[in-house]
Formats: C-alpha cells, sequence, structure tokens
C-alpha cells in the first residue's frame, strides 16, 4: 500500500508538470492568435484610412478601429507576458536554472485514440490505487478474522519427549550409552483447553467480523466508483473530441466569412460595422477552438488517470525512481 501511494503521488507530480507544460502551448496560442487579431485590426484601419482620405469613410470609424488597435496591442502584450511566466513556472516546478530556455514546445494532439470500455475498466481494477488498497484490506481483514476464529476454537497439544542416561562413572562409556539410548526414558503429554465464556475472544471476533464486512463494503463501493470514474472520463474524451471537430470548423468558416467580407468592404460594399462584427467572431471562433483543444488533451490526461496509465503513456519507468527498504 506504501508503495502503490508514492507511485500515486509520482504520477501527481507528472501531471503537475504536465499541466505546466500546456499551459505553455496554450500561452503561445494565445500569443498567435492576439498577433493575428492585431494584424487584422490593423489591416481594417488602414482600409477605413484609406477611404477617408478619399472621401469614402467616416472618420468616427477611423477613431473607432484606432481603438481597436491599441486594444489589439495591448492584448499581445499581455499574452506575451503570460507565456513568460507560464515559462518560468515551468523551469521553476522542474527545479531547473531560472536562464534555462524552453524550447520545442510540443503541439496539443487532436487525434482520437482507441476506445474500449471494458479494457479501460479492466485495467483500472489492475492499477488503480484506490481498488487496489481497498483490496488489500479485505485480504487484511480476512486474514485477521481467520486470526481470532482460530483463537476462538478449542485446541489440543500433544508433546512427546526422549531423554537418554549414561550410568558409567567413566565420561566415554557414559557419553556411549547416552548415544545408544541405551537407557531411555519417555514422556507424553497432552493439554486440552476450551475457551469458555471468553469475553475478550468473542469481542474481537465480533469487531474482526464488522471489519471484514465493512471492508467488503468498501470494496464494492470503490469498484462502482472506479468504474464509473473511467466510464465518464472515457465519454468525456468523445464528446470532447466532437466538441474540438465542430469548433475547428467553426473557426474555419469564420474565417471565409471574415476574408469574403473583407473583399467586399474593400469595395466599399459593407460597412466597417460589420466588418467589426466578423472580426469579433473569427477572434472568438479562434479562442474557442484553442479552448476546445485544451479541453480535449484535459480530458485525455483524465482518462489516463482514471486509468493510472499516466507513466504507461508517456513510456516512463517508475521502478528506476522508487526504492523500498525491505531490510
Amino acid at each position: 500500500m506504501q508503495r502503490a501511494a508514492i507511485i500515486n503521488e509520482l504520477s501527481g507530480l507528472v501531471v503537475s508538470t504536465l499541466v505546466d507544460y500546456w499551459t505553455i502551448t496554450v500561452q503561445k496560442s494565445a500569443v498567435e492568435n492576439a498577433r493575428l487579431e492585431l494584424e487584422a485590426a490593423q489591416q481594417v484601419r488602414d482600409i477605413i484610412a484609406r477611404n477617408t482620405r478619399y472621401g469614402l469613410g467616416e472618420l468616427y470609424d477611423l477613431n473607432q478601429y484606432n481603438a481597436l488597435v491599441a486594444s489589439s496591442e495591448a492584448r499581445l502584450e499581455a499574452a506575451m507576458q503570460r507565456h513568460r511566466e507560464a515559462v518560468r513556472k515551468l523551469v521553476r516546478t522542474m527545479n531547473m536554472p531560472v536562464d534555462t530556455k524552453v524550447e520545442g514546445v510540443t503541439d496539443l494532439v487532436d487525434a482520437l485514440p482507441a476506445l474500449d470500455e471494458d479494457a479501460a475498466v479492466k485495467t483500472a481494477f489492475e492499477k488503480r490505487v484506490d481498488y487496489r488498497n481497498a483490496r488489500l484490506m479485505l485480504e487484511n481483514a480476512d486474514r485477521e478474522l481467520g486470526y481470532h476464529k482460530n483463537n476462538a476454537l478449542p485446541s489440543l497439544v500433544l508433546s512427546m519427549g526422549l531423554n537418554t542416561l549414561g550410568q558409567d562413572e567413566n565420561y566415554s562409556p557414559a557419553m556411549r550409552d547416552t548415544a545408544s539410548a541405551k537407557y531411555p526414558s519417555w514422556e507424553a503429554r497432552a493439554k486440552f483447553t476450551y475457551p469458555l465464556d471468553d469475553r475478550e475472544i468473542r469481542v474481537n471476533l465480533r469487531n474482526a467480523e464488522l471489519k471484514r464486512r465493512q471492508a467488503g463494503i468498501d470494496l464494492e463501493k470503490t469498484r462502482l466508483e472506479v468504474r464509473d470514474d473511467v466510464l465518464n472520463s472515457l465519454e468525456q474524451v468523445r464528446l470532447l473530441h466532437s466538441t474540438l471537430g465542430k469548433a475547428r470548423t467553426a473557426r474555419g468558416e469564420s474565417e471565409l466569412y471574415y476574408q469574403r467580407l473583407l473583399a467586399r468592404f474593400r469595395q466599399g460594399k459593407v460597412t466597417a460595422v460589420n466588418i467589426k462584427l466578423a472580426l469579433d467572431t473569427l477572434t472568438q471562433a479562434r479562442q474557442g477552438e484553442l479552448e476546445a483543444l485544451v479541453q480535449y488533451n484535459v480530458a485525455l490526461l483524465q482518462f489516463d488517470l482514471a486509468r493510472n496509465e499516466i507513466f504507461d503513456r508517456y513510456n516512463i519507468d517508475v521502478e528506476k525512481y522508487i526504492r523500498i527498504d525491505r531490510e
């Protein structure tokens, strides 16, 4: 149980590091989105400024987009600061030098793995720390109950003994007589005990039976919790993968809508209000796709945790880092 607790604690450390690692990816994507938003706002502002010079636009539209550009610049700077803070946190979590450069941050995955409900539940029963500990508690309760039942039974102890003596006055002949059992002496004993109205034995037996019954209830409760946890996390993976696909479609359609509307805006066929709404929709769609991607990866991580397969997923040999003194 102590060994399982250590592995569980290490799993928590791995998860914490992964969350910090993914946060860098998220913040890096947020920086890119903020930069794209700024470039789009600048592009529209330049078109409005040109149209205003030709008498085809209104100054208040230019004022609005000047404000939008300034706001986008502020959001980009804030996103870059959050990215720097995320990098510092990861460096601190991993206890690396403060000047460590974090590069090559991996992209979040978007593929749906093969999901087998029965196999996932079976794996969880084999690897989950809480279920294994509940099973060990039941086994210990069975042993304790058997011990107290044994104490409550009648007992019969039989013992036999053989002594040999030497009667010669000289040492060597006496030793020979002893070794040859020339003068044997046999003893036999029988001891029978029966616990009559032993209150301590009755109390211990009653407590052991209650403990065993409670351990059985706890095991069944844990079994249902583990099963539900695995099934819920598996269904969450499927749901969020579907949500990610829809968010990706929404982002693609929003980009097409914005680009086509921008072309019309250059021709003076739509107003700045229409292009502003399209830009807001595009920004929200990009952010929504990013959030859906992060939530999907978090769901994958929770699915691994539900089966206690964090180390298996990332090919970590946890046994290399665990040493329990068995002396």
